[in-house]
């Protein structure tokens, strides 16, 4: 039994190494017709293992653009023209702009590849 309780103490520091991932490549799968929202290929499951919750921030990266991104509830939490996102009925990442279109910002496409990274402030 002590052999076993001192095999676990030396490998536990293990554990600990093993960092959680802090950034996820998605797809853009659908452009919404009427405000160029940006439905992705990004799941909740996806958002849980960066560890990101609703009222965090986040960086989406497009080609060379960069943008900060708030995963939020309504359009109401951010102000006009900033960037906002959601998880929809289909527990799938969606990006938008306040009152401004993101798929004209990013000019993007359906199939076009982007990454998200947590903040870490």
């Amino acid at each position: 039994m002590k052999f076993i309780i001192t095999l676990l103490c030396l490998l536990s520091p293990l554990y600990s190494l093993a960092e959680s991932p802090t950034s996820k490549e998605g797809t853009i799968e659908a452009i919404g017709d009427e405000f160029g929202n940006l439905e992705t290929s990004i799941t909740q499951a996806d958002l849980d293992n960066l560890a990101l919750m609703v009222g965090d921030n986040f960086t989406l990266t497009f080609g060379k653009i960069t943008v900060s991104v708030h995963l939020g509830k309504t359009y109401g939490d951010v102000e006009k023209g900033e960037w906002i996102s959601f998880v929809n009925w289909e527990k799938k990442l969606r990006l938008a702009r306040n009152l401004a279109n993101a798929a004209e910002t990013l000019n993007v496409k359906v199939g076009d590849a982007f990454s998200i990274k947590k903040n870490t402030d």
